[in-house]
């Protein structure tokens, strides 16, 4: 099975298609059989620069000299099919992105190579009812799912695509846990690619001879699900409670504040949170914790010396006076010792510092004692 995991950004006005401009497309291709990946990013020049508005290049860190040099919608659409001669599977996150595709597609006259497309936000809808009832924000989804993000470059097509693959497998492997289940609950006819509830009314009605079991995991590889069973809501198959893994070869860990703050207080640091942040307040600076419920993503110190223009400015970026550790941790505990270490030791090694140079004054005071002349 060959997937091609996409992602589109644009400076959408309005709902109408021709006041839509796309900026960015990335691609993630995957052969699953021979494990073969490719991977595709481009900025698209728009027609007219001046008009794409100031916050959506903010929104997308795109700067707009950038864009002025980018290469038009068809040079891009001529790569990105060289790039992808051959696919079977189509895998979005929303309506929108498929929205966007369509217009490139119609601009551009691309070839439609794929078979079949998966909006995976309406999957999860019907697979997941705490999705359901919380709402399948891109957002939540890889929190819920443990796929690990960093909240700093949503938007950004290259790692969205990133994000939307991580989960598509995650997913996957959710639903290869529920087989037991599966093959009691849903039913194909002979035949068809769409699958049904045991329940529906037009399995009933059919002969026992052509109805045949079906994975509810087939869905990944192309197969539909029936209208009628999902307006009675009876697909709902994912656990309310998801199974723990690990991904990426890294363990998955609980945050907990209790824990947090325990653990800062005999470091003797004070901590407060926010949404996806743990602010760190120790004897020498600041520091700040970005994690996603199940592991950190990224630690931010604050630089030692500031200058002048970040001194006195009244208004700063989240992130500006701050430096990023590069560093690969993923513990709670782990990021919160490696703070009260790094600060301990520059505290040490500032000390070491000094001392040596009150050596240095001492010694070239005794020097300058023993050349002087005795009178």
């Amino acid at each position: 099975m060959r997937y091609l995991f996409l992602e589109l950004e644009g400076d959408i006005k309005d709902e109408q298609d021709e006041n839509i401009e796309i900026l960015t497309i990335a691609g993630k291709w995957i052969e699953e059989e021979s494990k073969k990946e490719r991977s595709f990013f481009r900025i698209i020049k728009p027609h007219n620069v001046d008009k794409i508005r100031s916050e959506t290049l903010t929104l997308l860190h795109i700067a707009k000299n950038i864009l002025e040099e980018a290469h038009g919608i068809k040079d891009v659409s001529e790569k990105f099919q060289q790039t992808f001669p051959k696919i079977d599977i189509l895998v979005v996150w929303n309506r929108e992105t498929i929205r966007l595709f369509e217009k490139m597609v119609v601009l551009t006259d691309m070839k439609r190579v794929w078979q079949d497309v998966i909006i995976l936000q309406d999957l999860i809808l019907s697979l997941d009812i705490v999705a359901k009832n919380t709402g399948a924000s891109f957002e939540k989804m890889l929190a819920r799912y443990h796929v690990r993000f960093n909240p700093n470059l949503f938007h950004i097509a290259k790692h969205d695509v990133e994000y939307l693959k991580d989960l598509f497998y995650i997913i996957k492997e959710q639903l290869n846990r529920m087989e037991e289940i599966q093959e009691k609950e849903f039913v194909r006819i002979y035949m068809s690619n769409i699958i049904h509830h045991n329940s529906c009314h037009y399995i009933l009605q059919k002969e026992k001879t052509k109805i045949i079991s079906a994975e509810i995991k087939e869905v990944l590889d192309g197969s539909k699900l029936c209208t009628c069973c999902l307006q009675k809501e009876k697909f709902y198959c994912i656990p309310k409670q998801l199974f723990r893994q690990n991904i990426k070869g890294k363990v998955s860990n609980f945050f907990s504040e209790r824990k947090i703050e325990k653990i800062c207080q005999q470091l003797h640091m004070s901590c407060r949170f926010s949404e996806g942040i743990i602010f760190i307040n120790t004897q020498l600076a600041r520091w700040r914790i970005y994690h996603d419920g199940t592991g950190v993503l990224n630690i931010y110190h604050e630089n030692y010396r500031q200058n002048r223009s970040e001194a006195f400015k009244r208004r700063k970026k989240c992130n500006e006076g701050f430096h990023q550790q590069q560093v690969k941790i993923d513990s709670y505990y782990a990021a919160l010792y490696y703070i009260y270490n790094h600060d301990r030791n520059f505290l040490k090694k500032d000390n070491n510092i000094m001392d040596e140079l009150f050596k240095m004054i001492e010694i070239q005071r005794e020097n300058i004692q023993k050349k002087e002349p005795v009178l």
